[in-house]
C-alpha cells in the first residue's frame, strides 16, 4: 500500500502575509480589462462609428483573454 503525503505551498518569508498586497491591483487590472472587453462587444455599430472602431476590431479586442493587454 502506498502513502500520500499532502503539504501545503509555502511562500518565501518575503511574500508571506504581502501576497494580497502585491496581486491586488492586478487582479483588479485584469477584471477592469475584462468588463471592458464585454462593453466593448456590446457597443452598437454607430457608438463604435464614434470612437473610430470597426465592429471586427472591436470584437478581435474583446476576443483577447483578460490576462493579455
Amino acid at each position: 500500500m502506498s502513502t500520500l503525503t499532502m503539504a501545503q505551498p509555502v511562500l518565501p518569508p518575503a511574500l508571506d502575509g504581502r501576497w494580497a498586497t502585491l496581486m491586488g491591483p492586478q487582479l483588479h487590472l485584469w477584471w477592469q480589462r475584462a468588463r471592458q472587453r464585454r462593453q466593448l462587444a456590446e457597443l452598437s455599430e454607430r457608438q463604435l462609428d464614434d470612437i473610430g472602431v470597426t465592429r471586427e476590431q472591436a470584437l478581435a479586442e474583446a476576443a483577447k483573454p483578460f490576462w493579455k493587454p
